[in-house]
């Protein structure tokens, strides 16, 4: 579940970052909710492929 959090915070300061860098147009509120969700949603699917490649290295390595 920390993986989850930091993918969360990560957005959460993507998306700040962004509004920073004037990547987003300032009164868009739509754009904001894309970039977090965007970032949200790539984050979210890279953890999961890193889960998915921890979980078969650790059955076939036979590690009690």
């Amino acid at each position: 579940m920390n993986g989850v959090y930091f993918v969360f915070g990560l957005s959460v300061i993507l998306t700040i970052l962004a509004a920073c860098f004037e990547i987003i147009r300032r009164d868009v509120v739509s754009d904001y909710i894309g970039f977090f969700f965007g970032f949200l949603v790539i984050g979210l699917a890279i953890l999961w492929v890193y889960r998915q490649i921890v979980e078969w290295y650790a059955k076939r390595s036979h590690v009690p």
